[in-house]
Parts: C-alpha cells; structure tokens; sequence
C-alpha cells in the first residue's frame, strides 16, 4: 500500500512479479515509462496477483508501454483492511492516459476500470479475458486504435459517462463488443466487430451513435432496451454501417429506436431483456 502524496514511477526494463495473492493499493499516482523494445511488466508467476490500483484523487497517471498480465482481482480482507475491487487495473478519479499497453489473461470481473476519471485509452490491446475488458463508470474518455480479443463477457461498457470510441477491433466478445448504460453518450467510429454475439448495445436512456462501422459474423447487430426501472429506453443512430452474416441484425424493445441512415426502424420486441444475459443470445455474468 503506497499512502498519498507521493508520485510512483516505473522505468523501461522494470519488471513486478505478483505472487502469494499480493497487490499494489496506490492512494498516490504513477508514471509508467516502458519503451518499444523495454516495456514495463506487472505479471504473476505463480497466478494469485490481484493487480494495480490506483486511487488518485484529482491526480494524472500516465501508462506508456505496459504489458500487465495474469492478474485477478483485488480482494483483501485482512485485519486493517477491507477491499474488494472487481478489476485488476484500476484508476479512480483525476485523468488517465493508457498507451501502447497489453493486458492479457486476465482473470477478474473487469480487466481494466475507470471510476469517475478523464481518461485517453489508446494503442492498446486487452486480450484473454475471464469477463469484460474495459469499464468505466462516470467517467469520460476517448479510446483509439485499440483492439478486444476473445473477452469472457463485454468488450467496453460504459455507465453514467461519455465515450468517442474511433478505430478499434473487438473480436470474439462472448457478450455485448460495444455497450452503453445509464444515461450514457458514446460514438463509435471507423471500428469493426467481428465473430461476437452481440454488437452494438444501447440501454437505460444511453444515446450511441455508430458511424462507418462494419459488424460481421456476430447473433445480433444492434440491440437496445431498458434494463433497470429507475432509467428508460435506450436509442441508437446508425449512418454507413455495414452488416453482413448477422444472425439478427436488431433486436429493439418497445419505447428504445434504432435509426437506419436516417429511417427509423419499426420491428419491436416486448421484454427484450428476457432473451439476453445467457437466455438466448449473449452470455450470463459470472463474477470471480
């Protein structure tokens, strides 16, 4: 545990091997500052690392060319302390910038997430996860040239926040490849998801706006819906997206809308919800 008022910084070349289920608690902000041919590495040799965290307040972390791997989440319930954190990456608060990064094989419930931070997320790849890959709650970012591969649940998913998502790969998402919830705003541009079982998803009063995007090879293409009473439908606008091999290509409950190039589609499902998660198309939540 690294108390406030420090900054924390690792070098090219520098490596962190995890084991006997420790972890990195950080109330300070870090520097990480790998290069192309010396990354940075936090990893776990013997598989129990429970990853990095870092609480900063109104602070800025920057992450440059970090391979992170097989790590769980935090749990930590010892005598003076008492911390349960779903991801294995974690930023809470002030700005987060990610660049030229690798996360693979991670074990938790979210690989990487953002709370209530400004954050840039680019040139990166989340690969091999047990659940989703990138979350962020009540934050605001933007991801770029980023790749998603073979995720146990969602690629990104975002609550209560606001994302322009341009150039990225999501391939092989078990669940939802691009999701927006809780009153959200997200663009999606440029991207492609394939091989995935659902796409693009907007729900509980979220507005996405998918632009030139390509879906292949995946159950359903667009999907919005209510999920929870205390919110409301959810809408989509697509312009120029190309859809092709897609079991279904919307699945749009009463009172949500998807818009085609400008025409509003009119085939409605009640109780959309009653066919996702594992029911008949994506895949349940499990948590670790």
């Amino acid at each position: 545990m690294i108390p406030k008022g420090y900054h924390v910084i690792l070098r090219n070349g520098d490596i962190i091997d995890l084991v006997n289920n420790s972890s990195i608690l950080s109330f300070s902000s870090f520097t990480i500052n790998g290069n192309k041919n010396e990354l940075v590495e936090i990893k776990s040799t013997d598989s129990t690392g429970q990853g990095i965290h870092i609480i900063q307040e109104n602070n800025s972390s920057k992450i440059n060319y970090l391979k992170f791997s097989n790590q769980f989440s935090l749990i930590d319930t010892s005598k003076y302390n008492h911390w349960n954190l779903p991801s294995a990456f974690t930023v809470y608060g002030g700005q987060i910038s990610v660049n030229n990064c690798t996360f693979k094989n991670i074990k938790s419930e979210d690989a990487v997430n953002f709370f209530r931070c400004e954050y840039k997320f680019q040139n990166t790849r989340i690969e091999n996860t047990f659940s989703d890959a990138f979350d962020a709650d009540f934050s605001n970012g933007v991801i770029l040239n980023c790749n998603f591969i073979n995720c146990g649940n969602d690629g990104v998913d975002i609550s209560g926040g606001n994302l322009n998502l341009t150039e990225c790969g999501f391939f092989s998402i078990k669940d939802k490849a691009v999701s927006a919830g809780e009153k959200s705003k997200l663009s999606l541009t440029n991207s492609v998801i394939k091989n995935s079982s659902m796409g693009i998803i907007s729900k509980d009063l979220s507005e996405l706006k998918s632009l030139n995007n390509t879906i292949i090879n995946c159950e359903i293409a667009f999907c919005a819906f209510q999920k929870k009473g205390e919110f409301g439908p959810g809408k989509i606008f697509s312009e120029y997206d190309s859809i092709s091999n897609c079991n279904k290509e919307n699945l749009i409950e009463y009172n949500s809308s998807l818009t085609i190039n400008g025409a509003k589609i009119e085939d409605f499902q009640n109780n959309v919800i009653d066919y996702l998660y594992g029911n008949k198309y994506g895949k349940a939540t499990f948590k670790k």
